[in-house]
This record gives structure tokens, sequence and C-alpha cells, in this order.
């Protein structure tokens, strides 16, 4: 039988568990209060313990568990998009289909080339914006560069005719100008219009997620259809990385 004094600390410990990890500690060596003793009462706590945490599942948990994710393949395919989004309709549009949405959302993305960084976009953003319950749609406007006699971008063209063709498929109420070498890392960014033109990527990681310079308004920016007319399009004089930008946050 067990002593008084066993009784005593085997309440105390278990109405203290801060208590209990010192407690432990001390009792490693068995000659603190008696090699026998201590072991016994350790078991009882552990018993106690385990007795205390109710397990509802009726099968063991898995190891490694699925709910855990990989990084996405850095050779993924766009039959792996597809695959993951079966959604989507033929040319990128997406309807909620257990409610009715609020919001028209055309995403613009200005394209050369860059095949791997497209694959990964589409394979993040589908999913992103359809947790938003967006009605929304993908525009990807490819540059035949090699046909224009050069490695020459032209991004202000790209997104006016990006623009052109999405409001003749949808009334888009909202419409999205994307890099695609950008990614959004917070389902909170949201992909709505406010009643104001926003910039949108506003802390990116490659700039220590603060804005570059004053006026800044580059990868991914956010326009009504009335404020793209108000500002009579992109600017197309500018060929390469840069500047047109800065023309669009001047207008």
């Amino acid at each position: 039988p067990q002593s008084r004094m066993t009784l005593f600390l085997t309440y105390y410990i278990l109405k203290n568990p801060f208590f209990f990890c010192l407690f432990a500690i001390s009792w490693a060596a068995p000659a603190a209060y008696g090699g026998s003793q201590a072991r016994g009462l350790i078991g009882v706590v552990a018993a106690s313990l385990r007795q205390s945490h109710s397990n509802t599942g009726s099968e063991p948990c898995l190891r490694p568990t699925p709910q855990l994710t990989a990084t996405p393949d850095q050779n993924l395919t766009m039959e792996q998009v597809v695959e993951k989004n079966p959604l989507v309709e033929l040319g990128g549009q997406y309807w909620p289909p257990d409610c009715w949405t609020h919001h028209h959302t055309a995403v613009v993305v200005p394209y050369y080339g860059q095949a791997r960084h497209l694959q990964h976009l589409l394979f993040h953003l589908h999913p992103f914006l359809q947790r938003q319950q967006l009605h929304y749609g993908i525009y990807v406007v490819n540059q035949v560069w090699q046909e224009w006699g050069g490695t020459a971008f032209n991004r202000g063209k790209l997104r006016n005719v990006g623009f052109w063709e999405a409001m003749q498929e949808e009334d888009w109420d909202c419409v999205f100008f994307h890099d695609v070498n950008l990614l959004p890392e917070d389902d909170r960014n949201l992909y709505i219009c406010d009643i104001f033109p926003a910039h949108v990527a506003v802390a990116i990681d490659k700039f220590n997620y603060k804005l570059p310079y004053r006026g800044y308004l580059g990868g991914v920016f956010a326009l009504r259809p009335i404020h793209y007319l108000r500002i009579n399009g992109f600017p197309s004089t500018h060929w390469g990385w840069g500047r047109e930008d800065d023309d669009i946050a001047a207008r």
C-alpha cells in the first residue's frame, strides 16, 4: 500500500502539471526518495495523465500524416494544373458551384516564354481565387517575340490586348493586371476592386516586403473598367522591363 506521503504527492502533482515537470527531473536519481517508491509514483502519474486525454479516433494516426503538403514540383505541367482544377471551364473561367457571387474579376497576365513561372502561377492562383468564391477568368496574353525580331517585351500592348479580349467575353467589374512571376501569399489578399484603383503588390519578398520607391506600381494592380478608360489604357511605347508602370502611376 502507498504511504500517505506518496498519495499526497500524487494528488499535488496531478493538480499542478508544471510542478510535475520539475519534480520528475529531481526524482531521476532513485536515491532522492527511494528507488521503488519513485518509480511507482511516476508510473501512477503517467497512467493518470494518459487516461485524462480522450481519444475519439478508432484507427491509429498514419505516419507520416497525409495532411502534410509539399512544395509544388519544380517540373509542373499544364496537365497537372487542369487535373487539380476540374471546375474551371475551358478558357479559364470559374463560377462558385454552391453560392451566388457578388464579384466578377478578370486576371490579365502578360507572358513571353516564361513557361515555368506560368505553370506555377496557374497552379497556385486557381485554388487561391476559388477559395475566395469569385467568378473569375484568367487571360494569359502571349507575345510571340520570335516573330517580332527580338527579345524586347511590351507589357503595355499585352495588357491592352488582354483587357479588350476579357471585356468581349464578360462584363467584368474588376480587372487585375498580374505579373507572371508573382504569387499571393495570403488568402486575405482579396482579388476584388474598390472604388479607386489599387496597387496590390505592396509587399514583395525580393524587396524585403517594402516598396522599392515612392509611387511604385509594379507587380499586381487592380482597375475597374471605367478607370482603364479614363487613363486611356496602357502606354505602348515602352519596350523591355519597367517605365510603363511609372507612366500608369502618374496617370
